[in-house]
């Protein structure tokens, strides 16, 4: 994986450092169809679409480690859940 930091991968996913993992989510899937090779030819090389991919997989670990650290209760697990759902 290159050199990401989770401002650049929240610049390469066009969404803000706030964003919940949801938002996260739909900007990935709308710009990994927009730059899918298989679905744009223009982008045939497939670099853009693994950009977005490495961006994603950064923000989605980045999510899991801080919430593995931070000490919750059954109760804030489960609002936590479905906040985010």
């Amino acid at each position: 994986m290159s050199m990401l930091n989770l401002d650049k991968c929240y610049q390469i996913l066009d969404v803000s450092g706030d964003s919940t993992p949801k938002e996260i989510k739909q900007a990935y899937r709308k710009l990994s169809l927009k730059y899918h090779p298989d679905r744009n030819q223009e982008f045939h090389d497939g670099r853009k679409f693994k950009e977005l991919s490495e961006a994603y997989q950064f923000l989605k670990y980045n999510r899991k480690k801080t919430f593995k650290k931070q000490e919750r209760t059954a109760e804030k697990g489960h609002s936590d859940f479905w906040k985010y759902q």
